[in-house]
Protein backbone atom coordinates (compact mmCIF):
# COMPACT_ATOMS: atom_id res chain seq x y z
CA UNK A 1 0.00 0.00 0.00
CA UNK A 2 1.05 3.82 -0.62
CA UNK A 3 0.24 7.24 0.48
CA UNK A 4 -2.50 8.89 -1.92
CA UNK A 5 -5.00 11.86 -1.58
CA UNK A 6 -8.08 9.99 -2.45
CA UNK A 7 -11.33 11.27 -3.30
CA UNK A 8 -14.49 9.31 -1.85
CA UNK A 9 -17.23 11.37 -3.44
CA UNK A 10 -18.18 13.91 -5.63
CA UNK A 11 -18.15 17.16 -3.67
CA UNK A 12 -16.19 15.76 -0.99
CA UNK A 13 -13.12 16.57 0.70
CA UNK A 14 -10.02 14.63 -0.44
CA UNK A 15 -8.32 13.09 2.12
CA UNK A 16 -5.13 11.20 2.56
CA UNK A 17 -5.25 7.23 3.23
CA UNK A 18 -3.65 4.46 2.05
CA UNK A 19 -3.89 2.81 -2.03
CA UNK A 20 -2.99 -0.34 -3.53
CA UNK A 21 0.26 0.27 -4.92
CA UNK A 22 -0.54 0.09 -9.07
CA UNK A 23 1.23 -2.65 -11.12
CA UNK A 24 2.31 -1.49 -14.48
CA UNK A 25 1.59 -3.06 -17.78
CA UNK A 26 1.97 -3.27 -21.26
CA UNK A 27 2.91 -0.28 -22.31
CA UNK A 28 2.52 1.54 -18.76
CA UNK A 29 5.20 2.64 -16.36
CA UNK A 30 5.19 2.69 -12.51
CA UNK A 31 6.70 6.07 -11.74
CA UNK A 32 7.70 7.09 -8.07
CA UNK A 33 6.05 11.03 -7.91
CA UNK A 34 8.59 13.11 -6.39
CA UNK A 35 6.92 16.53 -7.28
CA UNK A 36 3.26 17.25 -8.40
CA UNK A 37 1.28 20.33 -10.04
CA UNK A 38 -2.13 21.22 -9.23
CA UNK A 39 -4.18 22.38 -12.41
CA UNK A 40 -7.61 23.43 -12.41
CA UNK A 41 -9.20 20.43 -13.78
CA UNK A 42 -8.03 18.73 -10.39
CA UNK A 43 -10.55 20.45 -8.20
CA UNK A 44 -12.93 20.68 -11.25
CA UNK A 45 -13.11 16.78 -11.26
CA UNK A 46 -14.42 16.11 -8.00
CA UNK A 47 -16.52 19.05 -7.52
CA UNK A 48 -20.12 19.51 -7.73
CA UNK A 49 -22.07 21.69 -9.86
CA UNK A 50 -21.49 23.32 -13.37
CA UNK A 51 -18.28 25.26 -15.20
CA UNK A 52 -15.86 25.18 -18.43
CA UNK A 53 -13.50 23.16 -19.08
CA UNK A 54 -11.59 24.43 -22.26
CA UNK A 55 -14.35 25.07 -25.09
CA UNK A 56 -17.26 23.28 -23.42
CA UNK A 57 -19.50 23.92 -20.69
CA UNK A 58 -19.52 20.52 -18.38
CA UNK A 59 -20.54 19.07 -15.43
CA UNK A 60 -18.60 19.18 -12.47
CA UNK A 61 -16.94 15.00 -11.36
CA UNK A 62 -16.16 14.19 -15.48
CA UNK A 63 -13.87 11.30 -16.07
CA UNK A 64 -14.21 9.99 -12.95
CA UNK A 65 -12.97 6.32 -13.34
CA UNK A 66 -14.68 4.97 -9.83
CA UNK A 67 -15.44 6.27 -6.62
CA UNK A 68 -13.06 6.32 -4.69
CA UNK A 69 -9.70 7.32 -6.92
CA UNK A 70 -6.58 9.07 -6.94
CA UNK A 71 -6.61 12.72 -8.71
CA UNK A 72 -3.70 14.40 -10.21
CA UNK A 73 -2.29 14.98 -13.93
CA UNK A 74 1.00 16.05 -13.56
CA UNK A 75 4.52 14.63 -11.94
CA UNK A 76 8.13 14.99 -11.68
CA UNK A 77 9.60 11.74 -10.83
CA UNK A 78 11.26 8.30 -10.94
CA UNK A 79 10.56 5.72 -12.94
CA UNK A 80 9.94 2.77 -10.39
CA UNK A 81 8.96 -0.48 -13.17
CA UNK A 82 7.82 -0.66 -16.19
CA UNK A 83 5.60 -2.78 -18.69
CA UNK A 84 6.61 -5.57 -20.50
CA UNK A 85 5.93 -3.67 -23.63
CA UNK A 86 8.06 -0.30 -22.85
CA UNK A 87 10.84 0.39 -24.94
CA UNK A 88 12.09 3.82 -24.08
CA UNK A 89 11.96 3.97 -20.43
CA UNK A 90 13.81 2.05 -17.93
CA UNK A 91 13.61 2.43 -14.03
CA UNK A 92 15.67 4.92 -12.88
CA UNK A 93 15.04 7.39 -15.72
CA UNK A 94 13.67 10.66 -14.34
CA UNK A 95 10.54 11.94 -16.25
CA UNK A 96 7.81 14.54 -15.78
CA UNK A 97 4.82 14.03 -17.46
CA UNK A 98 1.22 14.93 -17.91
CA UNK A 99 -0.63 11.50 -17.25
CA UNK A 100 -3.97 11.97 -18.10
CA UNK A 101 -7.71 12.65 -16.53
CA UNK A 102 -9.51 9.64 -15.85
CA UNK A 103 -8.33 6.47 -15.53
CA UNK A 104 -7.93 4.63 -12.42
CA UNK A 105 -3.91 4.61 -11.29
CA UNK A 106 -3.02 7.24 -13.27
CA UNK A 107 -3.83 10.69 -10.95
CA UNK A 108 -0.64 11.89 -9.49
CA UNK A 109 -1.93 12.68 -6.12
CA UNK A 110 -0.19 9.77 -4.48
CA UNK A 111 3.55 8.48 -3.99
CA UNK A 112 3.00 5.85 -6.85
CA UNK A 113 1.01 6.19 -10.19
CA UNK A 114 0.62 5.01 -13.97
CA UNK A 115 1.77 6.71 -17.08
CA UNK A 116 1.37 5.32 -20.44
CA UNK A 117 4.32 5.19 -22.68
CA UNK A 118 3.27 6.55 -26.06
CA UNK A 119 6.43 9.11 -25.84
CA UNK A 120 9.91 8.92 -26.01
CA UNK A 121 12.04 9.29 -22.98
CA UNK A 122 13.26 13.03 -23.66
CA UNK A 123 9.35 13.68 -24.93
CA UNK A 124 7.68 12.23 -21.72
CA UNK A 125 10.15 14.29 -19.92
CA UNK A 126 9.31 17.73 -21.15
CA UNK A 127 5.83 18.07 -21.66
CA UNK A 128 3.04 19.81 -19.32
CA UNK A 129 -0.73 20.76 -19.83
CA UNK A 130 -0.26 24.50 -19.65
CA UNK A 131 2.37 23.96 -22.59
CA UNK A 132 0.46 21.51 -24.31
CA UNK A 133 -2.67 23.93 -24.17
CA UNK A 134 -0.98 26.55 -25.71
CA UNK A 135 0.31 24.38 -28.12
CA UNK A 136 -2.97 23.38 -29.28
CA UNK A 137 -4.98 26.98 -29.13
CA UNK A 138 -2.04 28.08 -31.65
CA UNK A 139 -0.85 25.41 -34.19
CA UNK A 140 -3.42 23.24 -34.18
CA UNK A 141 -6.79 25.96 -33.70
CA UNK A 142 -4.93 29.06 -35.15
CA UNK A 143 -2.77 27.90 -37.23
CA UNK A 144 0.22 29.93 -36.40
CA UNK A 145 3.51 29.08 -37.43
CA UNK A 146 5.43 26.73 -35.36
CA UNK A 147 8.57 27.87 -33.26
CA UNK A 148 10.76 26.23 -36.50
CA UNK A 149 9.26 27.93 -38.78
CA UNK A 150 9.87 31.41 -37.03
CA UNK A 151 8.16 34.04 -39.29
CA UNK A 152 10.16 37.44 -39.90
CA UNK A 153 7.38 39.99 -40.48
CA UNK A 154 7.74 43.39 -43.04
CA UNK A 155 5.86 45.13 -39.68
CA UNK A 156 4.95 43.63 -36.61
CA UNK A 157 2.55 40.90 -36.26
CA UNK A 158 0.28 40.83 -33.23
CA UNK A 159 -0.79 38.33 -30.48
CA UNK A 160 -3.04 39.22 -27.80
CA UNK A 161 -2.65 36.91 -24.89
CA UNK A 162 -5.33 37.93 -22.32
CA UNK A 163 -4.29 36.55 -18.79
CA UNK A 164 -0.26 35.96 -19.49
CA UNK A 165 0.93 35.17 -15.43
CA UNK A 166 -1.63 32.03 -16.00
CA UNK A 167 0.30 29.36 -15.90
CA UNK A 168 -0.79 28.55 -19.48
CA UNK A 169 -0.33 32.48 -20.44
CA UNK A 170 3.70 31.86 -19.21
CA UNK A 171 3.89 29.15 -21.67
CA UNK A 172 1.61 31.03 -24.52
CA UNK A 173 3.95 34.28 -24.19
CA UNK A 174 7.47 31.93 -25.20
CA UNK A 175 5.84 30.15 -27.41
CA UNK A 176 3.99 33.29 -29.60
CA UNK A 177 7.23 34.96 -29.36
CA UNK A 178 9.34 32.26 -30.75
CA UNK A 179 6.73 32.11 -33.79
CA UNK A 180 8.09 35.52 -34.27
CA UNK A 181 4.87 37.51 -33.28
CA UNK A 182 4.84 40.78 -31.56
CA UNK A 183 3.00 39.64 -27.90
CA UNK A 184 0.58 41.71 -26.00
CA UNK A 185 -0.57 40.52 -22.83
CA UNK A 186 -2.39 41.28 -19.47
CA UNK A 187 -1.76 41.07 -15.62
CA UNK A 188 -1.38 42.43 -12.71
CA UNK A 189 1.37 45.40 -12.54
CA UNK A 190 3.54 43.40 -10.15
CA UNK A 191 3.65 40.98 -13.02
CA UNK A 192 4.89 42.95 -15.68
CA UNK A 193 8.69 43.08 -14.91
CA UNK A 194 8.51 38.64 -15.32
CA UNK A 195 6.33 38.63 -18.34
CA UNK A 196 8.62 41.19 -20.34
CA UNK A 197 11.21 38.60 -19.27
CA UNK A 198 9.24 35.71 -20.88
CA UNK A 199 9.12 38.33 -24.03
CA UNK A 200 5.94 39.97 -23.81
CA UNK A 201 6.51 43.21 -26.14
CA UNK A 202 3.58 45.52 -24.13
CA UNK A 203 2.07 44.34 -20.95
CA UNK A 204 -1.10 46.17 -20.19
CA UNK A 205 -2.66 46.32 -16.30
CA UNK A 206 -5.70 43.59 -16.34
CA UNK A 207 -7.36 46.32 -14.32
CA UNK A 208 -7.26 48.94 -16.58
CA UNK A 209 -10.83 50.34 -18.15
CA UNK A 210 -8.85 51.48 -20.93
CA UNK A 211 -7.22 48.54 -21.61
CA UNK A 212 -9.30 46.96 -24.84
CA UNK A 213 -9.41 50.90 -26.20
CA UNK A 214 -4.97 50.80 -25.91
CA UNK A 215 -4.73 47.40 -27.37
CA UNK A 216 -6.54 48.87 -29.89
CA UNK A 217 -4.48 51.82 -30.51
CA UNK A 218 -1.19 50.22 -30.62
CA UNK A 219 -2.26 47.46 -33.32
CA UNK A 220 -4.20 50.00 -34.63
CA UNK A 221 -7.28 48.09 -35.07
CA UNK A 222 -6.12 45.57 -37.33
CA UNK A 223 -5.44 42.64 -34.08
CA UNK A 224 -5.89 39.11 -36.17
CA UNK A 225 -5.29 36.72 -33.34
CA UNK A 226 -6.01 36.74 -29.68
CA UNK A 227 -6.00 33.75 -26.77
CA UNK A 228 -7.73 34.39 -23.48
CA UNK A 229 -6.88 32.09 -20.68
CA UNK A 230 -9.05 33.48 -17.84
CA UNK A 231 -12.94 33.70 -18.25
CA UNK A 232 -15.78 34.27 -20.80
CA UNK A 233 -15.75 37.94 -19.45
CA UNK A 234 -12.12 38.18 -20.34
CA UNK A 235 -12.68 36.66 -23.74
CA UNK A 236 -15.31 39.21 -24.57
CA UNK A 237 -12.75 42.05 -24.08
CA UNK A 238 -10.16 39.77 -25.66
CA UNK A 239 -12.61 39.93 -28.68
CA UNK A 240 -13.64 43.29 -28.58
CA UNK A 241 -9.90 44.03 -29.13
CA UNK A 242 -9.72 42.16 -32.17
CA UNK A 243 -10.12 43.52 -35.90
CA UNK A 244 -14.01 44.23 -36.20
CA UNK A 245 -14.07 44.81 -39.72
CA UNK A 246 -11.76 41.71 -41.18
CA UNK A 247 -11.77 38.75 -40.19
CA UNK A 248 -9.68 37.78 -36.94
CA UNK A 249 -9.17 34.94 -34.76
CA UNK A 250 -9.92 34.04 -31.00
CA UNK A 251 -8.96 31.23 -29.09
CA UNK A 252 -10.62 30.59 -25.28
CA UNK A 253 -9.21 27.86 -23.04
CA UNK A 254 -11.82 28.81 -19.94
CA UNK A 255 -15.38 29.88 -21.86
CA UNK A 256 -16.45 31.45 -24.84
CA UNK A 257 -17.44 35.36 -24.93
CA UNK A 258 -21.00 36.02 -24.90
CA UNK A 259 -20.98 38.98 -27.00
CA UNK A 260 -21.62 38.80 -30.78
CA UNK A 261 -18.86 39.55 -32.76
CA UNK A 262 -19.40 39.05 -36.67
CA UNK A 263 -15.77 39.24 -37.84
CA UNK A 264 -14.49 37.14 -34.75
CA UNK A 265 -13.94 33.43 -35.68
CA UNK A 266 -13.88 31.65 -32.62
CA UNK A 267 -11.87 28.44 -32.31
CA UNK A 268 -13.53 25.06 -30.73
CA UNK A 269 -12.59 22.53 -29.06
CA UNK A 270 -2.85 18.05 -31.73
CA UNK A 271 -0.55 16.32 -29.53
CA UNK A 272 2.16 13.60 -29.73
CA UNK A 273 3.90 15.58 -33.31
CA UNK A 274 4.58 18.76 -31.44
CA UNK A 275 5.97 17.09 -28.12
CA UNK A 276 9.62 16.34 -29.68
CA UNK A 277 10.16 19.88 -31.18
CA UNK A 278 8.69 21.19 -27.57
CA UNK A 279 11.34 18.97 -25.90
CA UNK A 280 14.05 20.78 -27.86
CA UNK A 281 13.21 24.21 -27.00
CA UNK A 282 13.06 23.39 -23.50
CA UNK A 283 16.66 21.65 -23.68
CA UNK A 284 17.60 24.21 -25.56
CA UNK A 285 16.68 26.63 -22.72
CA UNK A 286 14.35 28.78 -24.90
CA UNK A 287 11.26 27.80 -23.65
CA UNK A 288 11.08 28.34 -19.41
CA UNK A 289 8.92 26.33 -16.89
CA UNK A 290 6.58 28.38 -14.59
CA UNK A 291 7.67 29.74 -11.54
CA UNK A 292 6.28 27.55 -8.75
CA UNK A 293 4.93 28.08 -4.75
CA UNK A 294 6.01 24.76 -2.98
CA UNK A 295 2.86 23.91 -1.07
CA UNK A 296 3.40 22.85 2.68
CA UNK A 297 3.02 19.24 4.04
CA UNK A 298 3.16 17.77 0.79
CA UNK A 299 0.04 15.88 -0.18
CA UNK A 300 -1.64 17.00 2.74
CA UNK A 301 -1.36 21.00 1.28
CA UNK A 302 -3.26 20.06 -1.93
CA UNK A 303 -6.82 20.88 -0.60
CA UNK A 304 -6.11 24.55 0.18
CA UNK A 305 -4.09 24.80 -3.13
CA UNK A 306 -7.63 23.27 -5.16
CA UNK A 307 -9.13 26.12 -2.88
CA UNK A 308 -7.02 29.18 -4.10
CA UNK A 309 -7.36 27.93 -7.63
CA UNK A 310 -11.28 27.82 -7.33
CA UNK A 311 -11.28 31.46 -5.98
CA UNK A 312 -8.92 33.02 -8.33
CA UNK A 313 -6.11 33.70 -5.72
CA UNK A 314 -3.26 32.35 -8.23
CA UNK A 315 -1.20 34.79 -9.96
CA UNK A 316 1.90 34.32 -11.87
CA UNK A 317 2.98 30.68 -10.25
CA UNK A 318 2.24 27.24 -10.15
CA UNK A 319 1.40 25.46 -7.54
CA UNK A 320 3.51 22.12 -6.64
CA UNK A 321 3.83 19.59 -3.42
CA UNK A 322 6.29 17.59 -2.67
CA UNK A 323 4.83 14.19 -2.18
CA UNK A 324 8.12 13.31 0.51
CA UNK A 325 6.87 16.21 2.54
CA UNK A 326 3.40 14.78 3.57
CA UNK A 327 2.59 14.03 6.73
Amino acid sequence: MVKALIAHKAGGELQIGEWEKPVPKGNEILVKNKVVALNPVDWKQVREGFGSLGFVLIKYNFAVPQWPFVVGADTAGVVEAVGPDVKNLKPGDKVFAFAGVGSLNYGTYAEYSLLVENLSAKEASTIGLGTLTSAVAFYHLLKLPRPREHQSFFRPEYLLIWGGSSSTGNYAIQLAKLSGYTVITTASPHQHAYLQELGADVVIDRSDPEAVTKIREITRGRLRYAYDTISSATADLAAQALDQEHESHLAVIAGAPTGSYPKVKEANSFGVSFYEELGELLAAGVLRPNRYEVLPNGLAGIPEGHARLAAGKVSGVKLVARIDETP
